[in-house]
């Protein structure tokens, strides 16, 4: 799955915001695809009865 620019650009914001720490774009990458492959693991949709 690719992460749209965008969301990069949103992620990379947040964390500054959040840290003061400016990330490259490499650890952009890598979180981006750390954070959805975490989702992508605990995500359970909630059966409907």
């Amino acid at each position: 799955m690719e992460i749209s620019k965008e969301a990069k650009i949103e992620l990379k914001q947040i964390h500054l915001e959040q840290t003061g720490e400016e990330l490259t774009p490499q650890e952009v990458e890598v979180m981006a695809q750390d954070l959805f492959y975490l989702f992508d693991a605990i995500y359970q949709p909630i059966p409907k009865d």
